[in-house]
């Protein structure tokens, strides 16, 4: 495979890892979880995976963005610098809390048993046009 072709596949591969854990992210965080953290947690598998040959296959690149010297210097800063601030923020948040606690006030637990096997409107916890009616 030429290495222009192995970019597009690596750089595709990445795209759709990031939208299945984005997908099954939001299906975890509003919806019943069970399978779906399996399949979170190979998507994010797959994920690193393909960051990672996409390290790999742009390191050159990479070495030569951050090495590229004092006139350059300014335009690698700013973004490096927002890109660490923020990785902070999502470390502290993730250390001091559940950020899903946050917007979230039900519990983890299915309502019974193998929720995770059932569709929302099998649930009975969401009624088309009635919006959401917690289960006590």
């Amino acid at each position: 495979m030429k290495k222009k072709e192995y970019r597009k596949l690596v750089s595709t591969c990445i795209t759709f890892a990031f939208a299945g854990v984005a997908l099954t992210g939001l299906i975890a965080v509003f919806g019943v979880r069970g399978k779906w953290m399996d399949i979170h947690l190979m998507f994010g598998l797959f994920f690193l995976v393909a960051a990672g040959l996409h390290v790999q296959i742009n390191w050159p690149i990479l070495m030569k963005h951050l090495q590229s010297g004092p006139k350059n210097a300014n335009t690698m800063l700013t973004p490096m610098t927002i890109a660490a601030v923020i990785s902070v923020i999502m470390l502290l948040i993730g250390l001091i809390s559940t950020p899903s606690k946050a917007f979230r006030d039900f519990d983890d637990r299915p309502h019974y048993g193998q929720a995770e096997k059932s569709n929302l409107a099998q649930s009975g916890s969401w009624k088309l046009g009635q919006g959401y009616r917690r289960s006590n």
